[in-house]
């Protein structure tokens, strides 16, 4: 490998982030000698491939073919502002500030350590055949490493992780947190049969309600009846009864579904969770349908009403109900739904005996800009503000801090990349120069697309029977 140049009073700092970069590449298995790495001789500038120090005149035309980093004094010379369009200047740092702060230290570092890398970037004969060996990160050595012995089974539990790994949904964690508390507080006290962790439950939860099953396909009063009881022993125990409710806004592939999921899993036990978690998508119901599919129907309310219909919530009573899409809901259903959510009292379609008491929490989600939805009239103002609590997910090109995790996090999943009975992946290596392609896109898909364009590289890699991910695998929407 060629040398760094570096000013003779630069050479401690120089060698001591050389020293850190070192152990850093030696723990990663990244193949790096760095020993005798520095010169601070002219006659041996012809063969570095990076500059560290001041601007000076009698190198100005040497450097023209080299990277360089700038470290000047207290000032910074203007009219050297002039060799900007003619050198590859690619850090600029106050020598003082180097001593000091660790931020700036850390930025001097990162730079280094990516000219190094593409230094190591070289041409490499075997069987016949050239290839481009290239500096790489070993997936199960990378960011995100952990071991399990069931990957795919683990995945499946544990895939809500993608949606914390970087630092930008710190926020969006804690408040996710309160809202997974408020929900286990309401399931403990009213509920405590279907709760998570029952044994937490409040004295004085309905033991009536509990252990209710709805057992009749057929909408009438005696099942009217039933419910009315439950609901007069909740309103004896609680002198007020009030599910909490949530709104998730976010763009297609943010991972609304996911959080619905990972709230129900944290609420209700294993068995009611496989029971009692619902999820209804609403943009594949015709909006004629949508009443009679949320609220229920008797025989005859409608032209193809051949039977009863509980409808979601009914067969979902003291559950937690997903309605995904919710602004394709018509305008008059909304209202319904409003209601509902003030009341628990289900409607159904041509039962005219009065409500129906079936309470379950609304966890609802869009990928639409509800505000500009209510503005144009699609949306009820009163519906939106009804919801106690709302999570905006933000796409995956506003978390971009450490793209990293991400990507290391989808290529341990089983299901992306397979792995063997030994936990050996069919692809265990992932070039820089993928990374950086990957850290460089907006991802209009954000992470589904993520995980779809990881996972073609993966194939793309395998059919030519390579182990490691290269620039070439990553296809991106153009």
């Amino acid at each position: 490998m060629k040398k760094i140049f570096v000013q003779n009073d630069l050479t401690d700092v120089i060698m001591e982030i050389l020293k850190s970069l070192d152990t850093q590449f030696a723990i990663k298995n990244e193949k790096m000698n760095l020993e005798n790495m520095i010169t601070s001789a002219p006659e041996d500038l012809d063969e570095c491939f990076l500059y560290i120090g001041r601007l000076e005149e009698k190198y100005l035309e040497k450097l023209k073919e080299k990277e360089i980093i700038v470290i000047f004094e207290k000032q910074f010379e203007a009219e050297l502002f002039e060799h900007f369009l003619e050198l590859e200047i690619i850090g600029v740092f106050r020598k003082e500030r180097l001593k000091v702060e660790f931020e700036e230290k850390g930025k001097l570092e990162k730079l280094l350590k990516e000219s190094l890398r593409k230094q190591n970037y070289r041409l490499k004969f075997e069987d016949g055949k050239y290839y481009q060996e290239v500096p790489y990160k070993i997936i199960k050595n990378w960011k995100f490493s952990v071991k399990i012995n069931d990957p795919k089974h683990v995945y499946e539990r544990i895939k809500f992780v993608s949606i914390f790994l970087d630092p930008t949904m710190q926020s969006f964690s804690r408040a996710l947190r309160k809202i997974i508390q408020d929900f286990r507080r309401v399931y403990r006290t009213y509920f405590p049969n279907y709760a998570h962790n029952n044994h937490l439950a409040v004295d004085g939860g309905s033991t009536y309600c509990k252990r209710y099953e709805i057992t009749s396909k057929k909408i009438h009063e005696s099942l009217q009846k039933e419910l009315e009881k439950c609901k007069k022993e909740l309103l004896k125990n609680h002198k007020v009864f009030s599910l909490p409710s949530l709104l998730i806004e976010g763009e297609t592939g943010t991972g609304k579904s996911l959080i619905a999921e990972i709230i129900a899993r944290s609420v209700l036990n294993d068995e009611a969770f496989q029971t009692h978690f619902k999820r209804i998508s609403l943009v594949n119901i015709g909006k004629e349908l949508v009443d009679g599919a949320l609220f229920g129907s008797v025989k005859g309310a409608y032209t193809s009403a051949e039977d009863d219909k509980l409808g979601i919530i009914l067969e979902n009573i003291f559950g937690i109900l997903f309605l995904d899409e919710i602004a394709e809901v018509p305008p008059e259903v909304q209202a319904k739904l409003l209601i509902y959510m003030d009341d628990y009292m289900v409607r159904p379609l041509g039962f005219d005996k009065g409500g129906i008491f079936a309470p379950v929490s609304i966890i609802a989600a869009t990928n639409k800009d509800l505000k500009k939805e209510i503005a144009v009239g699609n949306f009820r103002s009163d519906l939106y503000h009804r919801f106690k609590y709302k999570l905006y997910i933000p796409p995956l090109r506003e978390r971009k801090e450490d793209i990293r995790f991400l990507v290391n996090f989808v290529l341990l999943n089983p299901i992306i990349n397979p792995v063997d009975e030994n936990g050996n992946y069919a692809v265990d290596k992932i070039s820089l120069e993928a990374i950086n392609i990957l850290e460089n896109y907006d991802y209009p898909g954000n992470f589904r697309e993520l995980e779809e364009i990881l996972r073609n590289a993966v194939n793309n890699a395998l059919v030519e029977g390579l182990s490691i991910i290269l620039p070439r695998h990553i296809e991106l929407r153009r």
